[in-house]
């Protein structure tokens, strides 16, 4: 599965796909997403919960971890427990502290299985 991307925030760099696989988050700013992977940014438009909805429906654990965040639960490298964080190599995100024990709970899941 692909996600239909840019290169740049004003799409002047055209329409790329990139694997749905290698996407390890997705952070919002307003109507401007940034899809995140181990070594690049792409941009994409529309609202993270739209976002989050079409990509609920891959086979891949994409959870809704903070306000701005959706993330690949299984592109995790590394949890800071102590600030609610997940690493995804050098880049993080944050997770909301009410939904903290629940995600920590699918990751070690997704370790079992």
């Amino acid at each position: 599965m692909f996600l239909s991307v840019t290169r740049d925030k004003e799409g002047l760099s055209g329409i790329i796909n990139i694997h749905l696989k290698d996407v390890c988050f997705l952070e919002s700013y307003g109507n401007l997403i940034v899809v995140n992977t181990y070594e690049e940014e792409f941009y994409l438009f529309g609202t993270l919960q739209l976002w989050f909805n079409a990509l609920s429906g891959s086979d891949l654990p994409f959870e809704r971890v903070d306000r701005p965040y959706v993330a690949n639960l299984a592109k995790v490298t590394r949890v800071e427990k102590e600030w609610y964080k997940l690493h995804f190599g050098k880049k993080f995100c944050t997770v909301t502290a009410r939904r903290f024990p629940e995600i920590m709970k699918k990751l070690e899941e997704l370790k079992k299985a």
